[in-house]
């Protein structure tokens, strides 16, 4: 049986995260999130650790005077908190435990930036443990020592090979060319190309070891939470792959001719002399020396060696960032095709409007037109009619009116008559379509 005071509690909680509390008295965070509330105990929020790990000062809310209860018994579980176990079992009822870690979410905080936001707590916690192993394992690395993992140790040799085909300079301390004047087509190219990725291509040869230990750290980690790293210095994370680059900074310095240089310029000296048209030879004016300092991208993210911090310090974060990445890559994919399919659907739907459209604006023309056909009929009858009451009726036989009787007929789409001439009009089309047109010879004369 434990007895806990109000005091001692409050010191607990604010002295450390609610949930590594729950740890320490190997309760649930639910627990202990009700006999927080039932002894009226504050507990900070998150924004509260943040400003704690930025270096900032934050105030802690006040204990609360003059409550009814001041301490509280209870007895300890009979198993241990998920963590201990390094699995986590149900607290509580469903709803429950959905409610209490939406509340504990608030109190939690692993890293600065919150990139792991997006994970349920349970997995957060797994995660945030796994971190925390590796940036112990990072602060007593040893660079001598053989990788574990087995892609580390492929990407060893493979480095080691590159290196005895590519010597250059003492140790390979002089790269081909600065990093930063790299041809864009050749980053994009290594970038793009994971066959043509090599880890020791941006390094020097005196870093390998420290660069193979570092990966060996991130490799092992990544695989504890379902990542699979692969040759080419790519991670497949949640089914995502996420590639990274490593490099290593180089400071500029004056070149030093080399012998054959020297030899170089002597003989361009003498012939120029005799031939005007000998080009000087083509001598860099400066090298670019590895200084040692590592530099890890992942993404637009980039990691590096400082005065006052180096990876092994936020290898953690590094860690975190694969996760996130990862992540970012499927909400981002997710999000293409959830516009894919907004778009397609919009398609079809603009298709549906537009058949509609089209087969109204067709019906409402005929219409339109029949009702001309059967305005101009009206028309033609009711001139006709008042010929034929005319007294001058001998400038309009009644043979003509007859005919034109017979032609308001035919173009009535309530008569409807076939003329033996023009056939069947057809009321529905455009008066071009059924305008009368003189119909020209035929080139036989038939």
């Amino acid at each position: 049986m434990i007895r806990l005071t109000r005091k001692e509690l409050y010191n607990d909680i604010w002295t450390d995260t609610l949930s590594k509390t729950a740890l320490k008295y190997q309760l649930s965070t639910v627990q202990l999130k009700k006999i927080c509330n039932s002894l009226n105990v504050p507990t900070p929020s998150g924004g509260y650790w943040t400003k704690l790990r930025l270096g900032c000062n934050p105030e802690r809310t006040p204990l609360p005077d003059n409550f009814d209860k001041d301490y509280i018994e209870f007895g300890r579980a009979e198993e241990a908190h998920p963590l201990v176990n390094e699995a986590v079992d149900e607290i509580g009822t469903k709803a429950e435990s959905e409610d209490a870690l939406k509340a504990e979410s608030d109190n939690y905080v692993f890293d600065k930036e919150n990139k792991l936001g997006f994970m349920k707590l349970e997995r957060r916690l797994t995660v945030e443990k796994i971190c925390s192993n590796a940036l112990a394992q990072a602060g007593k690395i040893k660079y001598t020592d053989e990788p574990s993992n087995k892609i580390a140790q492929q990407e060893k040799k493979l480095a080691i090979k590159w290196f005895k085909l590519n010597k250059i300079g003492e140790k390979s301390k002089i790269s081909l060319q600065s990093y930063e004047a790299q041809s864009h087509y050749r980053l994009d190219h290594y970038i793009s190309n994971p066959e043509t990725r090599n880890l020791a291509e941006y390094i020097g040869e005196d870093s390998l070891n420290r660069v193979i230990s570092l990966l060996d750290i991130i490799y092992n980690a990544l695989v504890k939470v379902g990542g699979t790293p692969k040759i080419g210095c790519l991670v497949s994370v949640d089914n995502e792959i996420v590639d990274f680059l490593v490099t290593e900074k180089q400071d500029q310095i004056a070149h030093e001719l080399t012998a054959k240089e020297v030899k170089e310029l002597e003989t361009y000296d003498k012939e120029k002399l005799k031939y005007s048209y000998i080009s000087k030879p083509r001598i860099r004016k400066y090298d670019h020396i590895f200084n040692g300092k590592l530099r890890f991208s992942i993404g637009a993210k980039i990691f590096s060696d400082h005065r006052d911090i180096k990876l092994e310090d936020i290898i953690d974060e590094i860690i975190i960032e694969f996760i996130y990445f990862s992540h970012y890559k499927t909400t981002v994919h997710n999000d293409i095709i959830a516009e894919e399919e907004r778009r397609k659907q919009k398609a079809i739907k603009d298709e549906e409007l537009r058949v509609i459209y089209n087969d109204e604006a067709e019906k409402f023309n005929a219409l339109v037109n029949i009702a001309n056909d059967w305005k101009t009929a009206q028309t033609i009858r009711e001139f006709l009619n008042s010929m034929a009451s005319s007294k001058d009726n001998v400038k309009f036989p009644q043979e003509w009116i007859e005919w034109g009787l017979k032609k308001a007929d035919w173009i009535d789409p309530l008569s409807d008559r076939e003329d033996e001439v023009f056939g069947k009009r057809k009321h529905a089309d455009s008066n071009e379509k059924k305008a009368l047109k003189n119909k020209e010879r035929s080139y036989y004369g038939w």
